[in-house]
């Protein structure tokens, strides 16, 4: 599938910021600890990697397949500073930013917000963007 087929990402991500806290870089009730693993995941992706398999790091467009809704979704993950979901930019602070980081096409991510768990599948990945 190619990226350059993206559908509706700003809308889906402003339709569903709340409810995965896109919105908020500290997301819903995140520990310390978390953003803390979450810092240090996105700076060991920005350092080169040696293997040709990409992944999930701050800077790439990501196209994920919500599996709750069958919606396919394009954003960009940024820093807190830089988020808009509005416009396709997602912080890799948020929930659904922290559980991509570091993860490659093919994978499930889910994020849980209120007891409730949400899954994606990443279907691709473009860090050249």
């Amino acid at each position: 599938m190619s990226l350059n087929c993206f559908f509706h990402a700003p809308a889906w991500l402003a339709k569903h910021a709340r409810r995965f806290g896109l919105t908020s870089p500290l997301g819903l009730a995140r520990a310390p600890y978390e953003l803390a693993s979450s810092l240090a995941r996105a700076e060991k992706l920005l350092t080169p990697a040696r293997d040709d398999l990409p992944s999930v790091k701050p800077g790439a467009r990501v196209l994920l397949v919500d599996e709750q809704s069958s919606e396919i979704v394009s954003f960009v993950l940024v820093s807190p500073e830089q988020s808009h979901p509005e416009n396709g930019k997602l912080s890799y602070l948020s929930l659904l930013g922290s559980q991509l980081l570091g993860a490659q096409i093919g994978q499930r991510v889910s994020v849980s917000v209120l007891g409730q768990a949400f899954s994606f599948r990443i279907v691709g990945i473009d860090t050249e963007h």
